[in-house]
């Protein structure tokens, strides 16, 4: 098992079969992976102590949050 082949392939499968297709499976996973990275940087806004470094976390939000809600209008068709 290599991961970064793993990684590759779920990727390809977003790009060709989401974006590109449209396909609701992999869509979905594409929406999951973004959900996970909003997760991980919400966490680290919490943890953040710098003022650049908040900045920067919060346009990060703002992108997934988007990407999320660009996703999700995909999934409904």
């Amino acid at each position: 098992h290599d991961k970064a082949f793993d990684e590759q392939i779920n990727d390809d499968i977003r790009a060709i079969y989401g974006i590109g297709l449209q396909k609701p499976k992999a869509l979905k996973l594409e929406l999951t992976d973004v959900k996970k990275r909003l997760d991980s940087l919400q966490k680290a806004k919490d943890n953040a102590t710098d003022h650049d470094e908040s900045r920067r976390i919060d346009t990060a939000i703002k992108a997934h949050k988007k990407r999320i809600n660009q996703l999700e209008h995909m999934m409904k068709g």
